[in-house]
């Protein structure tokens, strides 16, 4: 006795999936392989096939030489954007001040007057401060500090007996107590994927290894 099985025949699935894979499927985007393999343009070769044979720097070169409506299209366009650029501007610089109205209690300007007296630099890493830069404020009292740019406003501490507690780490750091010598890894973020490794201050290429000491000789 036959038993059918009551999942449902993929056989017609796996066929219609090779008729669209078979090379001779019929349409425009199966004979043109998009890509690093795909087809090459005649005006460059180097790059990838776009439209009409070009690539798409000389596509849209060429369209802009031959095609008077759409040429006509695109500076109406460019006339837009460019009037309605002043407008986004104001925009941004008004929504910057009441942000900063509501947040930290300035009044239109006092961002700029902050600026000129920091001499636009970062008062911590001295730095120029970032047209994007982040006013400060004490977390704790809501004191309006002063500029900073957003890397150094990230890694800043509030609490002072934290950055002394820093200081004193950097300072006079435990390991090289602890191992009884000063030991020297990469310098910079330390990555496995690094190309270029230098070890310690004098920046050596190759890695000094280091020997086991032998607790029981000593």
């Amino acid at each position: 006795m036959q038993i059918r099985s009551a999942g449902r025949d993929r056989s017609g699935e796996s066929q219609s999936r090779n008729q669209l894979t078979s090379p001779k499927a019929k349409g425009y985007w199966s004979r043109i392989e998009r890509g690093k393999r795909g087809l090459k343009s005649t005006c460059c070769p180097e790059k990838t096939h776009y439209a009409k044979g070009l690539c798409k720097k000389c596509y849209y070169k060429d369209k802009w030489e031959n095609d008077p409506v759409w040429r006509a299209q695109q500076q109406s366009l460019s006339r837009v954007r460019e009037a309605k650029r002043p407008a986004r501007i104001k925009n941004s610089d008004d929504q910057r001040d009441k942000r900063d109205a509501v947040l930290y209690n300035l009044l239109p300007g006092d961002r700029e007057r902050i600026w000129e007296y920091q001499d636009g630099m970062d008062p911590i890493s001295g730095m120029p401060l970032v047209p994007a830069a982040n006013l400060d404020h004490d977390h704790r009292t809501g004191l309006v500090r002063g500029l900073l740019n957003p890397i150094t406003n990230k890694f800043l501490c509030d609490d002072r007996e934290k950055l002394l507690a820093m200081l004193a780490y950097i300072e006079d750091p435990p390991a090289p107590i602890a191992l009884g010598e000063k030991v020297y890894g990469l310098m910079g973020q330390a990555k496995i994927t690094k190309k270029n490794k230098r070890y310690g201050p004098e920046g050596l290429v190759t890695r000094q290894v280091r020997k086991a000491k032998d607790e029981t000789q000593a």
